[in-house]
């Protein structure tokens, strides 16, 4: 039995964050980012099938997109979120097919949609 306090995960931060991001699963399950503009999400820097991260953004009015180059992003609507307050979007990597990677995209947050 674990006590309460006795699990702890990796949390990677990033402050004043805009422009395109890759997320890494590696560096920890959770990534805390604050922006200072709109981003935009590539996928994972080494996508791997079953492997997620949870962003949690701390935003007023920026927009986060999900580039479509190499990579399949499905949310809930298919539109980009504007982020309001502190949001959280989950990315789990549904496939690892070479530049083809899917992506199911989730979302809790200040907004009605993603």
């Amino acid at each position: 039995d674990l006590a309460l306090g006795e699990i702890s995960e990796s949390i990677r931060t990033r402050t004043s964050v805009s422009g395109n991001i890759t997320l890494d699963p590696a560096e920890g399950p959770v990534d805390y980012i604050t922006t200072s503009g709109d981003i935009t999400v590539e996928g994972f820097d080494t996508p791997l099938a079953g492997t997620s991260v949870t962003m949690i953004i701390s935003s007023s009015s920026h927009t986060v997109a999900f580039a479509e180059t190499n990579s399949t992003f499905y949310g809930v609507d298919g539109e980009d979120p504007t982020l309001t307050g502190l949001d959280l979007i989950h990315v789990f990597c549904l496939d690892d097919t070479t530049d083809a990677e899917v992506y199911i995209v989730t979302h809790v947050g200040g907004y009605g949609s993603i």
